[in-house]
């Protein structure tokens, strides 16, 4: 009994630790009016709870429906190429819908949309380190978790914080349908992250790494930048009903 309390929470320390410390290190890039605590938690436990449950079912759905796992080109898989990063990408962004921004700047949607894709990351780890334990023991798991650490928690903080931007501007910005193109963008760098990732080489696994913490970099590097510019004039919130 002792021994399985231990192993469950190791696993949930390696599946949550990393996505928790690095949403403190997004929400701290901003040096001034930073977000707070309650609308990230807000949005870290969609990505956590509403997202993955709601991924898990379409993506379950949708797999019984294409039967065998496809491939596209390779190694490439139809499902984890095309299919998942739009259902998860869509599914992290509905929950962004919820949060309410009464002093909004541009960066705001950054930090939010990754904080809710830090949520999702932490229970994707879960399922996976648990069953890398399951499969391999102990080397196993640490592996995943090490990799999973670093690469799959950077990418869907990266992916979904440019579709938080991309809703944000919509709303608050005078340039309209700006929420589509930033779902695309997460989609698409979600898609070639699971690309790169799913080739069967030495090589992939270093290269989606680097991915990652490249797509991290940047969006440190970009709240930054606009959080010091300050918001653009026409940044506002939309006219309140009477």
């Amino acid at each position: 009994m002792a021994q399985a309390f231990v192993l469950v929470a190791l696993l949930l320390a390696v599946s949550f630790i990393p996505p928790l410390l690095l949403a403190v290190r997004i929400r701290n890039a901003e040096r001034s009016r930073r977000e707070p605590w309650r609308a990230i938690v807000k949005a870290f436990l969609w990505g956590a709870i509403g997202a993955a449950t709601l991924s898990i079912l379409v993506e379950e759905w949708l797999a019984g429906s294409l039967g065998a796992d496809p491939t596209l080109v390779g190694e490439v898989s139809l499902l984890s190429v095309v299919v998942a990063p739009i259902v998860e990408e869509s599914a992290k962004a509905m929950g962004l819908l919820t949060i309410r921004d009464a002093d909004p700047e541009p960066e705001d949607g950054l930090v939010y949309g990754a904080a809710a894709g830090l949520g999702f990351a932490a229970v994707e780890n879960l399922f996976y380190v648990g069953g890398a334990f399951l499969l391999g023991g102990r080397d196993l798991a640490l592996a995943t978790a090490l990799y999973r650490s670093v690469a799959t928690v950077g990418i869907h903080a990266a992916a979904t914080a440019l579709s938080g931007y991309g809703i944000w501007a919509s709303r608050f910005h005078t340039v309209q349908g700006s929420w589509l193109g930033g779902l695309v963008a997460a989609i698409g760098l979600h898609a070639l992250y699971n690309a790169v990732a799913g080739i069967d080489a030495a090589w992939s696994v270093a290269l989606a790494m680097v991915l990652a913490l490249y797509a991290v970099a940047r969006l440190l590097r970009r709240i930054r930048h606009l959080d010091e510019r300050g918001p653009p004039s026409p940044w506002r919130l939309p006219p309140q009903a009477p």
